[in-house]
């Protein structure tokens, strides 16, 4: 491989807003998506700006991607790990984020979707995707798509939920 230049963590699917630390390289005039974010811990404010999400490395699975805890508002949510999939609900009420059950790449991968309260400063897991990776796709009024993707199954299935429906909320 040629040499290599670090970008910006760009949106991989401007769509879903999911990002990906991207290195171009000149010599094979290509994009090489990574997902581990070592260099920098990124932060990403909410479209009111009100709030902010900080990534932090944790590890990444054997052969697989990184894992974060994450801040919001300068605040670590404990006991908790993340995959770099997210969505800003557009008015900044809900975040929505791929939680990983387990970093275990025998016992995975198991992720779930968990939505965040912003205002309320509450959570709650909606979702899960047991040897699959689930990933938040659109906010729209007040329900959610999300997208559960199999990949040793090959397959991909989407989902919608009505927010007002949740009552598994818990204190952040």
């Amino acid at each position: 491989m040629g040499t290599a230049l670090l970008l910006h963590p760009v949106p991989l699917l401007p769509d879903l807003n999911l990002h990906w630390c991207v290195f171009y390289s000149k010599k094979q005039d290509d994009f090489l998506f990574l997902n581990k974010m070592n260099s920098f811990p990124p932060t990403y404010h909410s479209p009111n700006k009100e709030y902010k999400i900080d990534f932090i490395l944790e590890g990444e699975v054997r052969f697989g991607p990184a894992y974060f805890t994450i801040k919001l508002n300068g605040e670590l949510v404990q006991n908790r790990i993340f995959g770099y999939a997210f969505r800003w609900h557009s008015d900044s009420t809900f975040l929505a984020l791929q939680e990983w059950k387990t970093s275990d790449y025998r016992s995975g991968p198991y992720t779930i979707l968990t939505i965040i309260d912003l205002q309320n400063k509450k959570l709650a897991r909606i979702a899960e995707a047991d040897k699959g990776f689930i990933q938040p796709i659109r906010f729209e009024n007040n329900s959610l798509t999300f997208e559960k993707a199999f990949i040793g199954k090959g397959t991909k299935l989407k989902d919608e939920i009505d927010l007002n429906s949740v009552g598994n909320w818990e204190a952040l």
